[in-house]
């Protein structure tokens, strides 16, 4: 077996203690018994862009065969048409599996979505692009940028009840640098400047490392930040980006799963200046340098996901090999499944919708609501989903559902600082729920799909109908008129999630 990587990140950062949380040595027993048995292994990932343009692939995912991607680039990498595949980090990763156990069909796949949340509908609605996989996969990489923890926990449910579950690698991605819109000097630098005057607890001899351990850990938010008043964007932006690492680990531990992390392996050598933040990412202190020319600054920039993948994913096989068989696992325990419709509003779902034989039809009185595949001024253009540009515009869609049942509505739509409003929805008939408002602006220089969830109690038809109408100019929080829904998922409320409300992850 392989016992390092390429060697350009020192040992002593990927084996830092805060680089990883391990999982026990079972969880890397199928995906060795895979690797062992000579025959191809097929790896899937779930991520955003990090993974999009910078991950890399051997193979397009089967059902991305659409007119628009396949006149693209026919065999690209990502759920949004992204960059050609034959470079990546984690194509890089396959090569390190490549060079131990050495197979010519070994695949990768890409579902990486620019700024999407994909692991909730790969968890909800695996029927869309799993199933079309030719064989199941045996290690699964997540990478968490843009992914909320419920679902990372719904996608980590799901792989557990796979047979036999997929070896999962959870890759806790963090932001080096505010984003554009807020400025200042990179977060880790910050930090480690004020780590003496606010933490009771510093390490004198690495302030850096100390306030690293603080950020993860159970330091008061409030009072890791206190001297950074005269400074409110970098406050907010730390301290979401504190709660979100956090819910992460939350559940990584809650399903032991094994998780890297490039906060925590990174953020010290980084604030004391012995990495610099552009040797990983030139861009933005997130995204990993991507080109077409394999140029070296590329390849040096996405070692630093690579070899810290590698090098935990190692570890795990060799404490595999040297663990006892695990015992057989118990028979699943039936449950009623909480999968109950996902619709893809892409190119397909759009015109089932508007044939309007399916679980989700598009009523006649719609207006000014249509199909557009793509966001002509975001950096990852192919973002299909239905838009509207005017004040006033209404989308009716007529939902198939089961009658007198307790639902989840999980709304995905796009945020963005460019022009984007905000959209009313509410239940007309068939079913109940509180009218709630979704905010399409955001402040930062980027565009995201957010996730909304919406209870709602359906009546006894059985078909639930909602309206979603664009707020008047100025009703959203930049005044912009225009407003993008990416995916709707309905499930059934289930009363074991409540530990993954914010409170509950923050405790």
């Amino acid at each position: 077996m392989v016992s390092q990587t390429a060697g350009l990140i020192p040992l002593e950062y990927l084996s830092a203690p805060l680089a990883a949380l391990p999982a026990p040595p079972s969880h890397f027993i199928p995906l060795l018994a895979a690797l062992r048995s000579g025959g191809p292994i097929t790896i899937a990932a779930f991520g955003s862009s990090v993974l999009a343009l910078a991950g890399g692939c051997t193979a397009p995912i089967p059902s991305l065969h659409t007119p628009w991607c396949l006149a693209r680039c026919p065999l690209c990498c990502a759920l949004q048409c992204g960059l050609w595949g034959d470079t990546g980090w984690a194509r890089s990763l396959l090569a390190v599996l490549n060079a131990s156990y050495p197979h010519p069909r070994h695949v990768l796949y890409n579902f990486g979505e620019p700024g999407g949340d994909v692991m909730l509908p790969f968890a909800a609605c695996p029927a869309t692009h799993l199933s079309e996989l030719p064989s199941p996969p045996h290690l699964v990489l997540l990478d968490t940028a843009t992914a909320s923890a419920y679902s990372l926990h719904r996608i980590a449910t799901h792989l557990a009840a796979l047979s036999p579950p997929p070896a999962v690698l959870v890759l806790e991605l963090t932001r080096f640098l505010p984003p554009r819109a807020e400025g200042g000097a990179p977060l880790l630098a910050a930090l480690a400047a004020a780590a003496p005057a606010v933490h009771p607890h510093i390490n004198t001899s690495s302030p850096a490392a100390s306030i690293a351990a603080a950020f993860l850990g159970p330091t008061p938010t409030a009072h890791l930040f206190a001297n950074f008043s005269r400074r409110p964007a970098l406050v907010a932006f730390a301290a979401d980006e504190r709660r979100r690492l956090r819910a992460v680990r939350a559940v990584a531990r809650r399903h032991a799963l094994p998780l890297v992390s490039t906060f925590g392996a990174y953020a010290a050598p980084m604030a004391e200046g012995r990495l610099a933040v552009a040797a990983y990412s030139p861009l933005d202190g997130l995204h990993p340098h991507w080109d077409a020319a394999h140029s070296p600054a590329a390849a040096a920039s996405q070692a630093f996901l690579t070899e810290l993948l590698a090098f935990h994913l190692l570890r795990g096989l060799a404490a595999a090999a040297a663990a006892p068989p695990p015992p057989p696992p118990p028979p699943p325990s039936p449950a009623e499944p909480r999968r109950l419709l996902c619709f893809e509003l892409d190119e397909a779902g759009y015109a089932s919708a508007r044939a309007g034989g399916g679980a989700l039809a598009l009523l006649n009185h719609s207006r000014g609501w249509g199909f557009t595949p793509r966001e002509a001024l975001s950096r990852t253009v192919h973002k299909p989903g239905l838009a509207a540009a005017a004040a006033g515009a209404s989308l009716w869609l007529r939902l198939e559902v089961p009658p007198r049942a307790a639902l989840v509505l999980r709304v995905q739509f796009l945020r963005s600082w460019r022009g984007m409003g905000a959209c009313d929805v509410r239940c007309a008939r068939g079913c109940a729920c509180e009218a709630r408002r979704l905010e399409g602006a955001w402040a930062r220089l980027a565009s995201y799909v957010s996730t909304e969830a919406l209870p709602l109690r359906t009546e006894g038809g059985g078909a639930c109908v909602l309206e979603f109408r664009v707020a008047p100019s100025g009703g959203g929080a930049r005044g912009g008129s225009r407003f993008k829904l990416v995916r709707l998922i309905v499930e059934r409320q289930v009363a074991e999630d409540e530990w993954l409300t914010e409170e509950a992850l923050a405790s």
